[in-house]
């Protein structure tokens, strides 16, 4: 995030929110999860807003492919 708390679109390494190391992340749900995984700022921005005035980008995406999919994705 920038200054004024936007998000840059910065794909976060290492020095992610909480120290979270958000490649990584990425690369175990790629491993472990059937389905779509999705860190591309495009569509961290499409999942970022509801029907609200409140925007916040979500740091990956995980559309899993069946209900087994999902709670590997939560295991993560």
């Amino acid at each position: 995030m920038d200054d004024a708390g936007r998000d840059s679109g910065r794909r976060r390494g290492a020095g992610g929110p909480a120290g979270l190391d958000v490649r990584a992340l990425e690369r175990a749900l790629r491993a472990r999860v059937r389905g779509e995984v999705r860190f591309d700022a495009g569509s961290r921005g499409a999942y970022a807003t509801d029907a609200s005035n409140y925007r916040q980008v979500p740091i990956g995406v995980v559309v899993p492919r069946d209900v087994e999919a999902g709670v590997a994705a939560v295991a993560v």
